[in-house]
């Protein structure tokens, strides 16, 4: 086989590809002409050494997705010229190799009226590859964009899923929905609930990682908000162990009556005490199911607090960049730099009022949890009470002994997870202060800046 032949069936394989047509050959048997031919994956593909990690691109676009304005960042890194951009679909940058499911998800939720966070690998106009975490906010009559280069270690991991999907797509033909589906898979499997958490931890991830490489000020609002979510989660967990742990020991009362008519007959002192006890755990249970639900519905206000003021901050960045671009006529700059600053106060008041919230919930949780606290009280006063009437009875107490040795282990258990929420409940309250006096982020600034 001559190596024109190779040039050319590399040739008719990029021309039935509409990738970059970067290829690898896997096998060549020269004894009966076999060319085994395999598009670069995702993870294998190398990236440009032009993207810094004090880059941020910016792009605006109409309602269609076409290009209005960009950044000299954007212009510099893409290798296309400003002629080549201005009026293009921004999916003149996709790579071939991204899975369509990102873009489905990110349409699907910005034509929702809502911000979204993704991973996304473009290509160059020469075909070279480059990965950026990515925000995308509706705006008027189209679409901003912000993106900054990942230095997290989970691009990796993202970089191998979107293979995964991108390979499923291809070998099964999955349609938009399937495609979404399968992403929404990979991403579970990440150890997330769902996307929506999955964004909102990239993205701080990134933007702290961002702020220490360039050695920015830490955002000690973000860092609040992160304490606060890990503690409602804490929350969360704990009071679905105790729900699991009361619904465990629901027999206790019903032995103890069994006991109270053995050694006693009926109305007799252990009698009492189950019928006390099963009205406390009763009533405990309630409190609980109305904690548990608050600290559940809690998380995604906190996420989404999270992911806003995260935005804000990049969309600061993006600003500061437009500021000191050369490249952009003074009126487009201002337009844009005015809605950057309209995105960020929006936003901002938003996180705002998602921390408002926390707060709320915050006083809930304090007073619930020293109300459940007294609950707990009670019900260990009933072990109390059953080793005082052991005391008194003459018969044979050894299944009053298993009850009362039971209760011990319940009131053990019980404790230690009562301890950790409250020590979660303190932390929201002290996190919650500590955003009054969290510094405000980097003001965004109005357009007249700009000239």
């Amino acid at each position: 086989m001559s190596a024109s032949f190779l040039q050319i069936a590399k040739g008719l394989f990029c021309s039935q590809n509409s990738g970059f047509g970067n290829v690898v050959l896997r096998k060549c048997d020269f004894s009966n002409c076999h060319v085994e031919l395999m598009p670069t994956t995702l993870i294998n593909a190398p990236e440009i050494d032009t993207l810094n990690a004090s880059d941020v691109l910016f792009s605006r676009t109409d309602d269609r997705g076409v290009i209005v304005s960009a950044n000299d960042v954007f212009k510099r890194i893409s290798g296309f010229e400003w002629a080549e951009l201005i009026g293009a679909p921004h999916k003149i940058v996709r790579h071939p190799n991204m899975p369509r499911a990102v873009f489905q998800l990110i349409w699907d939720t910005i034509q929702s009226g809502n911000p979204v966070g993704a991973y996304v690998t473009n290509r160059t106009k020469t075909e070279g590859s480059y990965t950026l975490f990515a925000v995308i906010m509706p705006f008027e009559n189209g679409f901003v964009s912000v993106r900054l280069m990942p230095t997290s270690p989970q691009v990796n991991d993202i970089k191998k899923a979107y293979d995964r999907i991108r390979e499923r797509e291809v070998s099964e033909n999955l349609n938009p929905k399937e495609s979404v589906a399968a992403l929404e898979h990979e991403i579970c499997a990440l150890g997330f609930v769902d996307y929506a958490a999955f964004m909102a931890d990239a993205l701080e991830r990134e933007t702290l990682a961002h702020g220490q490489i360039l050695k920015r000020p830490r955002l000690r609002r973000l860092e609040a908000l992160s304490n606060i979510q890990s503690a409602v989660e804490t929350i969360e967990a704990e009071g679905k162990k105790i729900e699991t742990l009361i619904r465990a020991t629901n027999q206790i009362p019903y032995n103890m009556r069994l006991q109270a008519m053995r050694l006693e007959g009926r109305d007799g002192p252990i009698g009492v005490i189950s019928a006390n006890h099963q009205t406390m755990s009763d009533n405990f249970a309630t409190s609980l199911r109305d904690f548990v639900k608050a600290a559940t519905t809690g998380v995604a206000p906190v996420r989404d607090a999270k992911f806003l003021t995260a935005t804000t901050s990049l969309i600061a960045e993006a600003a500061d960049s437009l500021r000191h671009d050369t490249g952009m006529r003074s009126e487009k700059k201002a337009t844009d730099l005015l809605s950057l600053s309209r995105l960020a106060d929006y936003y901002m008041d938003k996180s705002l009022l998602a921390v408002k919230d926390v707060s709320n919930r915050a006083a809930y949780f304090d007073r619930v949890c020293k109300d459940m606290r007294r609950m707990v009280f009670g019900l260990e006063m009933t072990r109390t009470m059953c080793k005082i009437e052991r005391s008194k009875t003459t018969g044979d107490t050894e299944g009053l002994d298993e009850i009362i040795d039971r209760l011990h282990n319940v009131e053990r258990q019980l404790s230690e997870m009562m301890a950790r929420i409250e020590n979660a409940v303190r932390g929201i309250t002290d996190s919650v202060e500590g955003l009054q006096s969290a510094e405000k982020l980097p003001s965004v600034g109005q357009a007249s800046d700009a000239a």
